[in-house]
């Protein structure tokens, strides 16, 4: 590839949580995403119409049916949480700061990694590169993220503690010791 790659770009490249997202992520077939199996029929019964004039009012219908851009910046962002979940990482946004789960700890980075990587994601996704590489879209997919990717935390039993090791987390309860495998739900941060 001999696109031209930003400082960010590469950063994001070089952060195994990113690129393992961005090598995974597939196509989004936005019209089935947004109107499930009406899409799914209507496109199927395009593929098997050979009238001319059945064909243009089918399209028109499907062309109906297409979300916008917003709707597909709402659709892509659930699709990363959803793919997020599945890798076994997490990401969201705590007291306006992103947060990242690398299997361990929750990493504190800086917003413009995040919005530089929704881009990318956007674009893998399926947005036309153009569109995924607009700043404003890049803001409006942040946007939706803050929304959607609010980190909760619990309130933790106030007769529990626990600390981050290296090979786990160290719960106190009642003044005993347990080690514990590392866990999002903690939102330990280092």
């Amino acid at each position: 590839d001999r696109s031209y790659k930003s400082i960010i770009q590469k950063s994001i490249q070089e952060q195994e949580i990113f690129k393992n997202i961005l090598e995974k992520i597939e196509p989004i077939d936005f019209l089935l995403e947004s109107s499930g199996s009406i899409g799914k029929d209507l496109r199927n019964e395009l593929k098997n119409t050979t009238d001319l004039r059945s064909r243009e009012i089918l399209e028109r219908k499907i062309e109906k049916l297409i979300p916008n851009n917003k709707q597909k910046y709402v659709i892509i962002i659930r699709h990363l949480l959803e793919l997020t979940e599945k890798l076994g990482y997490g990401m969201g946004i705590y007291n306006d700061d992103f947060y990242y789960f690398d299997g361990r700890y929750w990493v504190k980075k800086d917003k413009n990694i995040l919005i530089a990587f929704l881009g990318e994601f956007a674009e893998k996704a399926g947005l036309e590169k153009l569109e995924a590489l607009q700043f404003k879209t890049k803001e409006d997919l942040f946007s939706q993220f803050q929304v959607e990717a609010l980190i909760p935390i619990s309130k933790s039993n106030s007769s529990e503690i626990r600390i981050p090791v290296q090979n786990g987390t160290l719960i106190f309860k009642n003044g005993l010791p347990e080690l514990s495998e590392f866990n999002k739900d903690h939102f330990l941060r280092y």
